[in-house]
């Protein structure tokens, strides 16, 4: 069994066991310097939860979460099971637990991953994909987003989806440009003539299917 925990200390040995999950699951460009993570989660713009075995109180799991201001949605900024237990579903025991967070505050996930046409391994970013609309989340059907590198030069070929079931099956264009323009300028500092963000942000338009 796999206890949920908030994460607040970063000088705790939960703390280091997180970043080496994080530092094993996630590609270079995709990662944000551990510097920036330990200061997200000390002054608290990120919400961090960590996942212990019951027993031997080993971090197996880590979310890092980016609340929106003034928003209904929160960024699943990272969200990864250490290697040597994947398979055993406690990613969808984690976002089980979350929906009995989020519904109540009639709040959702915004979760980024992989575009599979674009992905160095397709297969991967399929089944990425399929988790977690096993668990409830829908894909924004044909929308393109572009991650801006964490690192290096080049960005990410992305999509997005929204976890649990959103109320409606499409969303509204608008509602998603504001959320992409919001990500941008509070993740990751850039403003809205930033030329990633410029690349797609216009093709962002009605309607907007969730599969």
């Amino acid at each position: 069994m796999v206890d949920f925990v908030e994460l607040t200390e970063v000088d705790s040995p939960e703390y280091s066991q997180a970043i080496e999950i994080y530092e094993e699951a996630f590609p270079l460009a995709e990662r944000q310097p551990v510097s920036i993570i330990r200061h997200r989660i000390s002054s608290g713009l990120y919400k961090a939860y960590i996942g212990r075995l019951e027993e031997t109180k080993e971090v197996v799991v880590l979310a890092f979460l980016w609340p929106f201001k003034d928003s209904n949605f929160i960024l699943l900024d990272y969200l990864a099971v250490k290697k040597s237990v994947r398979g055993q579903n406690l990613g969808s025991a984690y976002l089980a637990s979350m929906i009995q967070v989020l519904k109540p505050q009639q709040k959702y996930l915004l979760i980024e991953v992989d575009n599979p046409k674009f992905a160095p391994n397709e297969d991967e970013a399929t089944r990425r994909i399929a988790f977690y609309q096993r668990n409830g989340a829908r894909l924004m059907k044909d929308l393109r987003y572009l991650l801006p590198p964490a690192q290096g030069n080049e960005p990410t070929e992305m999509m997005l989806m929204i976890f649990p079931q959103y109320k409606t099956p499409q969303i509204e264009a608008y509602l998603v440009r504001n959320l992409i323009i919001q990500l941008y300028r509070e993740a990751w500092e850039r403003g809205v003539d930033d030329p990633y963000l410029n690349e797609f942000i216009d093709d962002v338009t009605d309607p907007i299917e969730l599969i």
